[in-house]
């Protein structure tokens, strides 16, 4: 079985992770959504969460915790790319402008911790898997 056969399996269930991603880039500030939103926009592989929902098969699968846990995975990466961003002072990322780019290191800052808040939310709420 070759890896893109394993994530037709899982298809559904990215799409759940992709949902929640684009939920956990809401705040309050309208500045804060828009570029966190931008990141999930971005796009990117999702090899983490797939990993992650694979790995679940291979126990007691719940999709709503599971899918929560892929989530604050990919968050997580996510956040460390854009302090990584700003501190590589890099313009683009996957051939789209970086969050520092577009809006400024404080800005990017903010946007990676933010992010990273939200993983953190997620794992004090569903704990470990």
């Amino acid at each position: 079985m070759c890896y893109q056969q394993l994530f037709e399996e899982i298809q559904n269930d990215l799409d759940y992770v992709e949902s929640e991603l684009h939920k956990y880039t809401r705040s309050s500030v309208k500045l804060l959504t828009k570029s966190s939103k931008w990141l999930v926009e971005a796009g990117g592989k999702r090899l983490r969460p797939a990993f992650v929902l694979l790995s679940g098969k291979l126990f007691k699968y719940d999709l709503e915790r599971i899918g929560q846990l892929a989530a604050a995975i990919e968050l997580i990466h996510m956040a460390t790319l854009v302090h990584d961003d700003v501190i590589d002072n890099a313009a683009t990322r996957r051939g789209v402008p970086t969050v520092s780019a577009e809006w400024g290191d404080s800005l990017a800052m903010q946007t990676g911790d933010y992010i990273f808040g939200q993983a953190l939310k997620i794992l004090a709420r569903y704990g470990t898997p």
